[in-house]
């Protein structure tokens, strides 16, 4: 009797498990380990291609947001690209849209989770544009490809 309480309990566990891991809210897109980005600003005209420091742009799954019912607000300030497909044939396209009072991330919309202000997480996606402002600035798609190896 001592076993089928052992096991009935172990299966119980067992269960909780995989019920919390499919259940539960949806999990959020992660970008850890993407192997290049573009990141464009609404003022200027073209994108950045990142390739080498691409990690310093994975800190956006640090960022402390909540899915929203509400839609995308305004024109996007700054556009994040993971994988661009322009750049990778089998990227995943991840677009992250920031704007003024929310953001998109691959068509869903998430603001600020409660205690954070979102004026820092539009400064995030503004200190990450400053940081590569000295990667070329490409206007076509497929510019980056006339660059030479060497720079």
């Amino acid at each position: 009797m001592r076993k089928s309480i052992l096991k009935a309990i172990f299966l119980l566990l067992i269960c909780g498990v995989l019920l919390a891991a499919c259940g539960g809210e949806p999990q959020r897109i992660s970008v850890h380990k993407t192997h290049a980005a573009s990141i464009e600003y609404a003022g200027e005209a073209g994108y950045r291609l990142i390739t080498s420091e691409v990690s310093k742009l994975w800190s956006l799954d640090s960022l402390l947001i909540e899915p929203t019912e509400e839609p995308f607000s305004g024109d996007w300030i700054y556009r994040l690209t993971y994988e661009p497909d322009f750049f990778m044939e089998y990227g995943r396209n991840i677009v992250v849209l920031f704007g003024e009072k929310n953001l998109s991330l691959n068509g869903e919309t998430y603001t600020a989770a409660p205690g954070v202000d979102y004026a820092d997480i539009l400064a995030w996606a503004e200190g990450k544009y400053k940081y590569f402002t000295d990667y070329p600035l490409y206007t076509e798609p497929d510019a980056w490809k006339n660059v030479s190896q060497n720079n």
